[in-house]
């Protein structure tokens, strides 16, 4: 199993026959549903993969998932790791070697994997996140300043947000409310 060089070849993986390969010991049931799902979005595909893992084997695949040579794979622990109940310091900890893979569609699901529960959480979200901005690793300072400040300013546009319901709240001057773009630069800059 290769890791995808594209995009195009991220949308092109065959769910069904990398969720058979790389865990041999799924139930058929889930791959039926797996194959059922092929036609459906990349987004939607990956949660129902992470869902059918879980409901298959737990938690216990994770780990593997999270070492395995297929981008795809490791995607699939990103959805897990954010389909899982746990509090959002511990999803953002758990999340972080995947926000900090070699791997550009890796990064992409890590972050796609935790949205929700940033932008649900926004203020603790910004909170935690700050501190990865002086991490050594450009990723994850591009994770915690990029990601955390889109989801800011996609959750402050929302009619459903918090911000929406609320307008008196209030971000730190550390994450502006300006387009993201200007956000990285005034968070580079201090």
């Amino acid at each position: 199993m290769l890791e995808a060089a594209t995009l195009t070849e991220c949308l092109a993986v065959n769910f069904t026959t990398l969720m058979r390969n790389a865990l041999p010991e799924i139930g058929t049931d889930a791959l039926a549903e797996m194959e059922r799902g092929a036609a459906t979005g990349i987004s939607k595909r990956m949660s129902l993969a992470a869902r059918l893992i879980r409901e298959e084997l737990g938690d216990t695949a994770l780990d593997r998932l999270g070492r395995h040579q297929s981008d795809t794979a490791r995607g699939w622990a990103c959805f897990i790791i954010g389909a899982a109940n746990m509090p959002l310091r511990d999803r953002l900890a758990a999340i972080r070697p995947d926000a900090d893979d070699r791997h550009f569609g890796v990064r992409e699901w890590s972050w796609m994997a935790v949205r929700p529960h940033l932008t649900a959480d926004l203020e603790s979200a910004i909170a935690i996140l700050a501190d990865w901005t002086a991490d050594p690793s450009e990723r994850i300072r591009r994770f915690a300043s990029e990601r955390s400040v889109r989801a800011a300013y996609g959750a402050r546009i929302s009619r459903h947000s918090r911000r929406s319901r609320n307008p008196d709240l209030r971000f730190s001057n550390r994450f502006v409310r300006t387009p993201p773009a200007m956000c990285r630069i005034r968070l580079a800059t201090g």
